[in-house]
């Protein structure tokens, strides 16, 4: 695979420029995402990557194939295009990796989702555990934790949360925890003494721990790896922000997690690929909020 896709690279010119790092794809598995400046590149790419295919048995599911096109480069009438002889679909959003990627370039449809899934796990465990007489709250929380905070949290880690995403996290967290535990409205039980009792966190708490975490783990990648480069890369003095209102980065994000933290993002960059131990006691240390945190 490649192979195929080096070829791809060489012969259609494809990629997205990042600065000083091009980027033609990104592949996992049978999976893979070509990136393309224009629609032309893209269409060419398409074509070299099934003509490199054919002669080793491997074909393109044309049906499974979706063109996503961000800015203004496609009309919004435009509903497919063709390649090879077949029709293939321009969406607006699309699965890759178990995540929903929009065309906004935003998380919240993301965060939507993980939401609608995480709330479905909770009202199948209803009847079977959660008002289950023989399970203790411990063993409730427990179940909590494996079955239902992998399943909102999936791929957390690369989401970019505004103020009311991260009320819309904190909130199913602690509506969850009192549905569990079996308190009411009237009971008076404040979300500090809630989260004390469970011995657990805000889920932006969580969420923030595993963005600082992957952000030193990607800083420990080799130089030629796409998301070091990236991560790594120096904003282009030809860059011009699109007009309307800025909108908060992931970098920034972490940035504004780490100066918490007393640090900066070059400054953890550096300890994270030079003294990763020390730099996730500091990560450890930050996150390991109780009742009470600064941090929603």
């Amino acid at each position: 695979m490649d192979w195929i896709f080096g070829r791809m690279s060489e012969r259609s010119s494809c990629g997205a420029s990042f600065g000083n790092v091009n980027i033609s794809d990104l592949d996992f598995a049978d999976d893979a995402v070509i990136f393309a400046e224009t629609l032309d590149i893209l269409l060419g790419a398409l074509e070299v990557l099934n003509e490199e295919s054919e002669p080793l048995g491997l074909r393109i599911s044309w049906v499974k194939t979706k063109i996503q096109a961000f800015g203004d480069i496609l009309d919004a009438a435009v509903l497919s295009v063709s390649v090879c002889g077949e029709d293939v679909e321009v969406v607006d959003r699309f699965t890759y990796l178990g995540s929903d990627i929009h065309v906004s370039a935003g998380c919240e449809p993301e965060v939507n989702r993980r939401l609608g899934r995480a709330w479905g796990v909770m009202d199948s465990l209803d009847h079977g555990v959660w008002r289950c007489r023989y399970l203790c709250g411990r063993t409730k929380v427990r179940v909590f934790r494996s079955l239902v905070l992998p399943v909102l949290l999936y791929g957390c880690e690369t989401w970019t949360l505004t103020k009311d995403l991260r009320r819309r996290l904190n909130s199913f967290g602690t509506r969850s925890l009192r549905r569990i535990l079996g308190y009411r409205w009237s009971d008076f039980v404040s979300n500090e003494r809630l989260l004390r009792e469970t011995r657990m966190r805000f889920v932006t708490c969580i969420v923030r721990e595993r963005q600082l975490r992957l952000y030193g783990h990607v800083a420990r990648f080799p130089d030629a790896d796409p998301a070091h480069q990236i991560l790594s890369a120096r904003e282009s003095h030809e860059w011009r922000r699109p007009v309307g209102r800025p909108r908060a980065s992931w970098l920034q994000q972490v940035d504004h997690h780490l100066k918490e933290m007393g640090m900066g993002l070059a400054s953890a960059w550096g300890m994270a690929r030079r003294r990763p131990l020390e730099y996730r006691r500091k990560v450890d240390a930050a996150t390991r909020c109780s009742g009470t945190c600064s941090h929603t």
